[in-house]
């Protein structure tokens, strides 16, 4: 349809870094199917990029709004919460998506990071545990498992778990 092919464009001009184009081009699609998700999704990734977290926020509002089964959506919106300082927030749409999709290692790892920044250390040990059972190779678990168990006294775990990050990723 019209609006799909709009929106591809608009993605190509946000990887051309041309975000002006592409906040434009979202707002087209936008425009031509109002109920659909799509151009708000890539309008409130576009605007997340930017730094624009309560126009990603809003974006995300609605793509929940339209499709409120779309664990993906609460992610994101999390991502934005997260990031415009709403930390209770965005563990409430990471754990939203988390009911909708129990094995997406993406939420865990970014409730384990909310989780550890408000000092819930054992729920944060906790995502990072179930994403290593899903995703073993996650760097991001293990960095994040890394520092929550330095917090938490056990710097055998912590030293283990940093040592695995850098033998798959030494730079």
């Amino acid at each position: 349809d019209l609006a799909a092919a709009v929106i591809t464009r608009g993605q190509a001009g946000q990887d051309t870094r041309n975000p002006a184009v592409a906040l434009a081009t979202y707002e087209r699609a936008i425009n031509l199917d109002p109920g659909g998700s799509l151009g708000y999704a890539s309008r409130g990734r576009l605007r997340q990029q930017q730094g624009d977290h309560a126009g990603a926020l809003a974006d995300w509002n609605r793509v929940i709004h339209l499709e409120p089964r779309a664990g993906d959506a609460y992610n994101a919106r999390g991502l934005a919460r997260a990031n415009g300082g709403d930390l209770p927030g965005a563990i409430a749409d990471y754990t939203a998506a988390l009911r909708l999709t129990p094995r997406a290692t993406e939420a865990l790892v970014n409730r384990g990071q909310a989780r550890f920044e408000t000092r819930d250390i054992k729920g944060a040990l906790a995502d990072y545990n179930r994403t290593l059972t899903l995703s073993p190779g996650r760097t991001d678990a293990l960095e994040g498992r890394g520092l929550a168990r330095l917090v938490a006294g056990n710097l055998a775990g912590a030293r283990a778990d940093f040592d695995r990050v850098l033998r798959a990723d030494p730079y």
